[in-house]
């Protein structure tokens, strides 16, 4: 008695060891996974059909205006042309033509908010802050931005521009042309369930491209 003074609780403590092995050995056999802890923007999603519910329910907003902020670029990436003039002995004019493809689309969100109260900041995508937008909600915004401007989903597009080079008699020349992404700027207001005051969430939509050039002019080897 004084060597096991709780049998009954030391069965209790056994059965429920050989309970959790048992989920364990169902979970490897049956692919099921058992989760503890949900991200705040968490999803349930049907392998069948394929729709998607969250988690937590999610908060109502309602847009109550937008600001238009300006425009920006962020880089493409870039390409090379050489053109060879060096069995030329005289100077010519070349015009030429450069294609980009783009995809039209809406951007919500970036790094933060800013609010109309002074003491309000806020973060997207589940980061850390007195007030968070799940993936879901930030879904319906984007959505409801796309309607708003008549932006269709992933729609592809294609820019062209021509330019007219010299090109020096005897000489190579090299065009490096640097592609740039074409943002306009935007912060829409929102009015949250359970908030006072209004967020204003930043986003943006793609409306063209441009580029920037670079001509070196080298001599034949």
């Amino acid at each position: 008695m004084l060597e096991n003074p709780l049998p009954k609780l030391d069965e209790r403590i056994a059965s429920f060891e050989r309970i959790g092995r048992l989920r364990q050995l169902n979970h490897a056999r049956s692919g099921g996974l058992s989760i503890q802890r949900f991200r705040l923007d968490s999803m349930f999603a049907c392998g069948t059909c394929g729709e998607r519910w969250p988690v937590f329910v999610q908060p109502e907003f309602k847009v109550v205006g937008h600001r238009e902020k300006g425009r920006t670029e962020t880089p493409l990436g870039s390409e090379e042309r050489r053109l060879d003039h060096t069995q030329s002995s005289r100077d010519s004019k070349c015009t030429l033509e450069f294609t980009r493809e783009w995809v039209e689309r809406i951007e919500v969100g970036s790094e933060r908010l800013t609010s109309r109260e002074q003491s309000l900041s806020a973060t997207v995508k589940g980061s850390p802050g007195p007030l968070e937008i799940s993936a879901g909600a930030q879904e319906r915004i984007t959505e409801s931005l796309k309607s708003t401007h008549s932006v269709s989903s992933q729609t592809r597009r294609s820019t062209t521009q021509t330019v007219e080079y010299v090109l020096p008699a005897g000489q190579v020349t090299v065009i490096t042309t640097f592609w740039k992404q074409l943002w306009q700027e935007y912060l829409c207001g929102l009015r949250l369930s359970g908030r006072d005051g209004v967020v204003w969430i930043p986003y943006r939509i793609a409306v063209d491209v441009t580029f920037d050039q670079a001509v070196q002019h080298i001599d034949a080897a």
